[in-house]
């Protein structure tokens, strides 16, 4: 048998990575950098990208905004017509002397509002 060298032994191998991550519109200077050498107008073009669409995502966000302000009050705007249209219903019901009737057009009018009025207690 041979002998075994001692130095072999105690060597140890290191790998070590690098990675730059970069994130949104607009890429690192240094690629800037490397489209400005492809053509001069290609760093003005990506800004204006860019801007462009910030200026989007801006204009999505508003309209996103106003229509959930408008389905709100839509939807209150419903609901009391809902209420109201139960108790007219559940009036002329029991003018007529269907009390029965008139109890199930209340509640049902009411009914909805009461369980959404909770689930919103809930939350």
């Amino acid at each position: 048998m041979k002998p075994t060298n001692n130095k072999n032994k105690n060597l140890q191998t290191i790998n070590v990575t690098q990675q730059q991550l970069y994130s949104g519109p607009l890429p690192h200077p240094d690629i800037l950098k490397g489209f400005k050498e492809i053509n001069p107008d290609y760093p003005d073009r990506i800004l204006k990208m860019a801007e462009n669409h910030a200026d989007c995502e801006i204009r999505n966000q508003d309209k996103i905004y106003s229509a959930n302000s408008i389905s709100l009050i839509l939807g209150q705007v419903l609901t009391f017509l809902l209420g109201i249209s139960g108790i007219v219903s559940g009036v002329v019901l029991a003018l007529k002397g269907l009390s029965a009737p008139a109890i199930t057009a209340i509640i049902s009018g009411f009914a909805p509002i009461v369980i959404s009025a909770i689930q919103n207690i809930k939350k």
